[in-house]
Formats: C-alpha cells, sequence, structure tokens
C-alpha cells in the first residue's frame, strides 16, 4: 500500500495526491508512505522515478542489522528498526529524507507509522508540522518510544528471576539468565547504532535541522541513551545472578566432595583390613583365633569412629 500526505504552501492538508502531483511547487512538504507487503509493484516503480529514490542504494542495505546513516547530494537516508510489542524483534524502516519531503518504506505494517500517520492527517495538528523533519521527529519518537516496553519486560523477568530463584532449578535458572542475556544483546544491537546516529545527525552539516527542533531531536537522543544505560544495567544485573549461581554449584559441590573424601578416608583402612584377611592364607594365625571375627570388627569400628570423630572436630561437616 502507497499512501500520500502532502501541505500545500497555503496551510492546506492534502490527502488524496496522486505521485506526479508531488511534483507541484505550491507543495510545502510530502510524505509517501510505503507498505512493501501490500503496495502495487507498478506503483511503486512510477514513485521511484518520479520521486527519484535511489532505491538500489537502499536494496544493498536490504541486509542491514544496525541502524544506517547515508548522505547525498541534497538528501539522506536513513535505517532503524521499530520492534513488536514487548518482544526484541525488529522490522526494518527506511527513510528517504530531502527538503521536499520524505519517503518512508517497510515490509510490514507498522503500529508506529500509523500513529505518525493519523497525527499528521489531522488538519489541526498540520499547521505544527513545516517540513520534512518534522515527520521524521514524529516517527522516530515513535519508534524509540516503543522500545521502552521491552525493557520494562526484561527487568520484570529478571525480577521474576530473583524472586522464585530458591525455589528453581539450577537448570532452569542458568537457562533463564542465558535466554535475558541473549535478548538484551539483541535490544542493544538496535538501540546502540540509532543512539549514535542521532548523535551524528544533531551535529551534522549535511542533516539539516532547524535550531528549534534541535532539542526535539536531542530528547530522542537523551531517551536511547537511558535505554542503553538501563541496558547495561541489566546486563550486569545478570552476569552477578549468573556468577552468583556459579559460586553457588561450586560451593555445592566443594561439600558434596568432602563429604566423598571423608567417606573414601574412613573406608579405606576397612577396605584394606577387610581386603588383608579376605586373601585366606593357609599360615594366618588371625584366622584361627576363637574371637577374631568379633576382634576385627571392634578394630574397624573403632578406626571408623575415630576417623569420624577426627574429622568432625576439624570441622569438615561443617556447611
Amino acid at each position: 500500500m502507497t499512501r500520500i500526505l502532502a501541505k500545500s504552501k497555503d496551510g492546506e492538508l492534502q490527502k488524496q495526491l496522486s505521485i506526479h502531483s508531488l511534483h507541484n511547487e505550491n507543495i510545502a512538504w510530502f510524505w509517501a508512505d510505503i507498505d512493501l507487503k501490500q503496495s502495487n509493484k507498478d506503483e511503486f516503480k512510477e514513485l521511484q522515478r518520479a520521486l527519484h529514490l535511489d532505491w538500489q542504494s537502499m536494496n544493498d542495505q536490504q541486509g542491514f542489522r544496525r541502524s544506517q546513516l547515508k548522505y547525498a547530494k541534497d538528501n539522506f537516508y536513513l535505517g532503524v528498526f521499530a520492534v513488536e510489542e514487548k518482544k526484541v524483534k525488529g522490522y526494518k524502516v527506511h527513510f528517504f529524507v530531502n527538503q521536499n519531503g520524505i519517503v518512508s518504506v517497510h515490509e510490514t505494517e507498522l503500529p508506529e507509522i500509523n500513529h505518525s500517520w493519523d497525527f499528521c492527517s489531522k488538519a489541526e495538528n498540520a499547521d505544527a508540522l513545516i517540513n520534512p523533519m518534522d515527520i521524521l521527529y514524529l516517527t522516530l519518537d515513535d519508534i524509540v518510544d516503543g522500545y521502552f516496553p521491552i525493557i520494562h519486560t526484561l527487568e520484570e523477568r529478571i525480577e521474576k528471576i530473583d524472586r522464585k530463584s530458591k525455589n528453581e532449578s539450577m537448570k532452569r535458572v542458568f537457562n533463564q539468565v542465558f535466554d535475558i542475556r541473549s535478548d538484551l544483546l539483541k535490544f542493544r544491537s538496535i538501540v546502540a547504532p540509532l543512539e549514535d546516529i542521532l548523535h551524528r545527525m544533531i551535529e551534522s552539516d549535511h542533516v539539516k535541522i532547524e535550531d528549534n527542533k534541535i532539542e526535539k531531536f536531542q530528547n530522542i537522543y537523551r531517551n536511547l541513551t537511558r535505554l542503553s544505560h538501563a541496558i547495561e544495567s541489566d546486563m550486569e544485573i545478570t552476569a552477578d545472578i549468573r556468577d552468583g549461581y556459579m559460586s553457588l554449584t561450586s560451593y555445592r559441590m566443594n561439600n558434596i566432595m568432602k563429604v566423598l573424601t571423608v567417606f573414601s578416608t574412613i573406608f579405606m583402612p576397612l577396605t584394606f583390613i577387610v581386603g588383608l584377611y579376605g586373601m585366606n592364607f593357609k599360615y594366618m594365625p588371625e584366622l584361627n583365633w576363637r574371637y577374631g571375627y568379633f576382634l576385627s570388627l571392634i578394630v574397624m569400628a573403632i578406626i571408623g569412629f575415630g576417623l569420624y570423630f577426627w574429622f568432625r572436630r576439624k570441622g569438615w561437616f561443617r556447611d
């Protein structure tokens, strides 16, 4: 689906426009939004020709995994990720921006784009929209706002692990921690590059942002910085949980080894005695003693309990 919104220089908002009418000198700005999943290919190609879109350049970026910013002579290209609500799943959004208009291209229907479109489509809001950078700000702001539910969901998952960890198996806790860390790494790969790009846009001479609008883009940049700090903080928390459980595992393993060592040490002399007299040689005098069997049991009991109390005195049975 391709939809076009424009504002004339006399302030009139126009919604039903043809592609060729975008070159009308009376148009102050336009916004062409393209949903690749629903767009007519012929109509899309016509829009490319009419607006001189460097589609091949964007095609080269179809496989991009990080947000990107590229400059041209009189326009710039911005590739970012919108995310599914409460899930770390990115959807590519491409923007072509020049002084006359903005073209947004995405591969599926996105609530953030629809929300910005609905806002811009209202006549009472059109007066505040002076140029394409206003539209870019609105859409980027909506996209970044969509990032916050994700970090909140991830933090809730971390708190849930912390609350229920005592009743969970070690393997289950480790799996949950590593799943969260994996999502945090994916989310960081979305947020961090866009944070860098916003900083470059604000400082760049290639992207013309009016002085009175720089503060708006700086607000988006600050939100991204907050998200980056939250991600790093959550990474540290999950690392602490992981390290804590690894230490606990080592502690439990050491206790098990201590118990095994104690029993091995106690039974070592007993095994020697049993093995020695179990050989049944003909000239072993102890084999013919009347009370040899009971005496051997008493000796083994003394050795066993003696070693047990010695280990107990040395603190081997303490946690």
